[in-house]
């Protein structure tokens, strides 16, 4: 079982999740978009989070750490894998669904929530899309990480 499918299981990694998307959420500039981005965190979280610890392939990682890929190697190539699911449709359909869901419960607002939850998400597509991974991964301090220490358990 990886570190990674545990921490979706660990009842503080997910409240710490949960916390830090309910930060990005008050960013938001209207109350209605704030308060409709924290009820899709109440409504969909969880089954998010099921879905992630679903869809994480632990022979990947594993694979790429026997190989002796280090931090740096592995972030890039999960920013590689991230930029190509942004282009495929099943990821179009999947964003329309989630923001049609999220933005139903804003009423009379439901077109400006639709419109500033896609500018939100082709920012960051564009963010993703244009940066480096070796550039991103080395801000996110996965660079410096000791080089001996394991992302993972490989014990499959």
């Amino acid at each position: 079982m990886t570190l990674l499918k545990a921490q979706f299981d660990d009842p503080s990694s997910r409240t710490a999740i949960e916390a830090q998307l309910k930060r990005w959420c008050q960013i938001l500039d209207f109350s209605e978009l704030r308060d409709g981005c924290n009820q899709f965190i109440d409504r969909y979280f969880n089954a998010w989070l099921i879905n992630m610890g679903k869809n994480l392939n632990p022979l990947l990682f594993c694979q790429l750490d026997e190989e002796n890929v280090d931090y740096c190697q592995f972030c890039t190539t999960t920013l590689d894998g991230l930029k190509k699911l942004l282009k495929t449709p099943s990821f179009e359909t999947f964003c329309d669904k989630m923001i049609d869901s999220a933005c139903k419960h804003t009423g009379a607002m439901y077109s400006m929530c639709k419109e500033a939850v896609t500018y939100g998400i082709q920012t960051v597509v564009e963010f993703v899309e244009k940066e480096d991974p070796q550039a991103a991964c080395h801000v996110s301090l996965l660079h410096t990480r000791n080089q001996s220490q394991h992302l993972i358990e490989c014990d499959l």
